[in-house]
């Protein structure tokens, strides 16, 4: 007999994720010790990136002085940008 390739239907796959979550991202061209972004989020469960004006990572100390809040601040005066998300 003859064998006819065909489209054959399988199970379904699972549902996709969701499509992610909020991003915030602010510049900071003045050099400060304190970086904030009101984000309006109701909740401390943001994630903070920063970086300087050179693009390479920094650190700082990280705060929530509420819900909707996320503070980072820094040693030395900093120049970069700010990235708030979950």
């Amino acid at each position: 007999g003859e064998i006819v390739a065909g489209n054959v239907r399988g199970p379904a796959g699972p549902s996709g994720g969701g499509g992610g979550g909020y991003l915030q991202e602010q510049s900071f061209p003045a050099a400060t010790t304190s970086w904030t972004i009101t984000h309006g989020q109701g909740t401390k469960g943001m994630s903070v990136y920063t970086q300087n004006s050179l693009g390479v990572p920094i650190r700082g100390d990280v705060s929530y002085p509420d819900d909707n809040t996320v503070q980072v601040d820094f040693y030395h005066p900093q120049t970069g940008l700010m990235r708030v998300y979950n």
